[in-house]
């Protein structure tokens, strides 16, 4: 479970200190300062796939069991992680942090009862 943490918060977390300058760098911004806000979206991307998706990884866990759907929301997160590192435009990186690293992951869903 120490991992299953690890893995969900490096997810979260690990663009905090490069986002803003991989925005500018790849011509997602005009220019570095005005790459704050195309940055945050792209975080928020993450935890807006979330909100929709949280009852679903409820049922999920209800129906199925808790440990396969950790197992299905850690597949999901590896999958982001690595397809996030291949983005090259802007809406794809968007689509990979909603989808696989947003609502990919049941992480809260399941964490909360343990």
């Amino acid at each position: 479970l120490c991992l299953c943490n690890c893995a969900h918060f490096y997810a979260i977390c690990s663009i905090f200190s490069y986002a803003g300058i991989m925005t500018a760098d790849l011509g997602w911004a005009a220019d570095r300062d005005s790459a704050g806000s195309v940055a945050g979206f792209l975080q928020s991307a993450n935890v807006l796939g979330r909100i929709p998706t949280s009852s679903l990884w409820g049922y999920f866990a209800d129906r199925f069991g808790a440990d396969r759907g950790l197992v299905l929301s850690n597949l999901s997160l590896a999958v982001g992680g690595l397809t996030f590192g291949f983005c090259t435009s802007w809406d794809a990186a968007v689509l990979v942090r909603f989808v696989f690293l947003g609502a990919g992951s049941g992480w809260t869903t399941f964490f909360g009862p343990l």
